[in-house]
């Protein structure tokens, strides 16, 4: 029987937990795994029946729960600590209340634990090799020549935008634009897109039986000033970027053709780092592009250590049914 120790939070009484493991069918039978839950030694801060949570456990899992605003203060009022303490008190009792009824033994708890267990152990080994591995000045180089938009980039704005067209009604195509602009406006918050495209529709219906114009309504990409002047007219970049904030409905633009109504969904700012510049970044990127590969490696070793073999022949067979009718017959004699 093989033994794995684990301290978890809350579960600070020791407890046994058995995984019943078929290697081969029906013709083998797999090893047990004990799985026990051990408690931290500390200071203690409240106890729930014959358990202790202790402060310094329930400190470090506070603290954690924060992520990278840990120790801020708003996160560190006497009001937040007190709703985390009730918290895990009523966290705990539900623990041992569903210990009592069992249910660590029940199927799904055990497939659930598997795979909290399995997804900590690719997070860390994840983690590992992108914090250790170290790229070459060569392979820094060759990164920085090949990604040029990384590192050296124009300013660039995105929009959402409709377009409609003059054919031979300028008229009411500039009137169209202006009610779009103008309901734009009024309704879309929070640079919500589909709010704007459904307005597309609304628009169209109701014009169905007069103006009769054919509107296109999309999402540009980030588009620098060239690219996005030839699109939506000569100066149009520069009235775009005086334009605040993502989310706001801009004034009625022209390229000869079209006139468009659009509403900023992105701003991209200019770049122009230096190779000895952008090295910490490229570094950072390199390594994290390494873990594919990592991945690949772990996975062929785990496959060698525990001699990993399917049985192909009754891989056909998952999911029929009359599997489980021939065990009841079988079990009815």
């Amino acid at each position: 029987m093989k033994k794995i120790t684990s301290s978890l939070t809350f579960a600070l009484m020791i407890l046994s937990l058995t995984f019943a493991c078929n290697k081969n069918a029906t013709k083998k039978t797999g090893e047990d795994i004990s799985i026990v839950f051990k408690s931290s030694k500390g200071t203690p801060i409240a106890e729930v029946g014959n358990t202790v949570l202790t402060l310094e456990e329930l400190s470090e899992d506070f603290l954690s729960r924060q992520g990278t605003f840990r120790g801020a203060p708003h996160l560190n009022t006497e009001t937040k600590k007190i709703e985390y303490t009730k918290n895990a008190v009523h966290q705990r009792a539900l623990f041992l209340e569903a210990i009592e009824e069992g249910l660590l033994n029940d199927v799904d708890v055990k497939r659930d634990i598997e795979k909290i267990v399995v997804q900590k152990l690719m997070r860390k080994m994840l983690n590992k090799a992108q914090d250790e591995y170290v790229a070459t000045e060569e392979e820094m180089k060759e990164h920085y020549e090949n990604n040029p938009n990384l590192y050296n980039r124009s300013e660039a704005v995105k929009v959402a935008y409709f377009a409609i067209p003059y054919q031979s009604n300028e008229k009411d195509a500039k009137k169209l634009a202006a009610e779009l602009q103008k309901d734009a406006k009024e309704t879309v918050k929070n640079a919500n897109t589909k709010e704007f495209a459904r307005l597309a529709l609304k628009h169209a219906q109701k014009n169905m039986n007069s103006m009769k114009i054919n509107f296109e309504t999309n999402e540009s990409s980030y588009l620098e000033k060239a690219d996005f002047d030839n699109k939506f007219g000569k100066g149009s970049f520069e009235l775009a970027k005086k334009m605040e904030k993502v989310g706001e409905v801009g004034p009625i633009l022209s390229n000869g053709t079209n006139y468009f109504v659009i509403m900023k969904t992105g701003s991209r700012k200019a770049l122009n780092e230096s190779f000895a510049d952008a090295k910490p970044k490229i570094q950072k990127r390199i390594a994290y592009e390494q873990r594919g590969k990592v991945y690949e490696n772990f996975m062929n070793d785990i496959r060698k250590k525990y001699k990993i073999n399917i049985h192909k022949d009754l891989v056909a067979k998952l999911g029929e049914e009359k599997l489980t009718d021939e065990k009841s017959t079988a079990s009815a004699h």
